[in-house]
């Protein structure tokens, strides 16, 4: 065994020599066995970074890419929910994803997700040190009129819905989103502005119920540049009763060449 465990006391507290987490199993008082802490490391790494001051409230985190150009990283979530928020699940009350943790991360559940940016410098550690984090562009949550032909979105048509893989165009600015959401009813690849902070044009959509994947720019095959991505599972996730011949269930791979 690598942790001694202990009960909470009354008050939520930790007894003596333990330490209070909050993982995906809830709240628990942890010590590590002396001279376990290399197990602790490697085998248990998402409860011993907790234990040391590490968040461990993010929750579905998704595709991450670099922009060689401004030295940073982006990453995708698809949804900011639970661990996320402040004492809430989905929006309505609930303390059992803060209870016994540092309740470090505080925002407003967002079914549709976010993008970040997090800046990136060099020191002891490594060339590639985090030291911030913010979002770039978020989803919107919005209810359509049954009567609309928007009626099957639940994110804004005009902006990103559950943002999964990403892929940064160096030298030109742009990152390239890929959606894999049940916000809109066709997932769709936006390219956005990094300078601007604006989504700038959408330049793929799959057909219903598929989500893409594997969105990656290539920069030089033979003289060219592309867009590549992957079309998953057509019809696999809503709209079964829209498929007119049994191909269209088939997926794709398909590219852009851009220049």
């Amino acid at each position: 065994m690598i942790f001694e465990t202990a009960d909470a006391n009354e008050d939520g507290s930790c007894p003596t020599g333990f330490t209070s987490i909050n993982t995906t199993t809830g709240h628990e008082c942890l010590k590590v066995k002396s001279g376990k802490e290399k197990e602790a490391a490697f085998l248990e790494s998402r409860r011993y970074a907790a234990m040391l001051g590490a968040t461990s409230e993010f929750r579905k985190m998704e595709g991450i890419t670099y922009d060689a150009d401004s030295k940073r990283l982006y990453m995708s979530i698809s949804q900011i929910a639970k661990g996320m928020e402040d004492n809430k699940k989905y929006g309505e009350p609930n303390d059992s994803y803060d209870k016994g943790g540092r309740n470090d991360i505080r925002l407003e559940y967002n079914d549709c997700g976010a993008v970040y940016a997090l800046d990136i410098e060099s020191n002891s550690i490594s060339e590639y040190a985090v030291k911030n984090m913010y979002g770039i562009v978020a989803g919107i949550p919005k209810e359509y009129d049954e009567n609309s032909s928007y009626a099957n979105n639940s994110c804004d048509i005009n902006g990103i819905a559950s943002p999964d893989n990403l892929s940064y165009i160096t030298n030109e600015n742009i990152l390239l989103i890929g959606e894999d959401t049940s916000g809109h009813q066709n997932d769709l690849i936006w390219a956005f502005n990094t300078k601007t902070g604006k989504l700038q044009d959408r330049i793929a959509s799959t057909p219903y119920g598929s989500e893409t994947t594997s969105v990656y720019w290539q920069p030089n095959i033979n003289g060219f540049s592309y867009i590549n991505f992957v079309t998953q599972h057509p019809f696999g996730e809503s709209d079964e009763d829209k498929i007119l011949n049994p191909d269209d269930v088939q997926s794709y791979v398909g590219y852009i060449q851009v220049k």
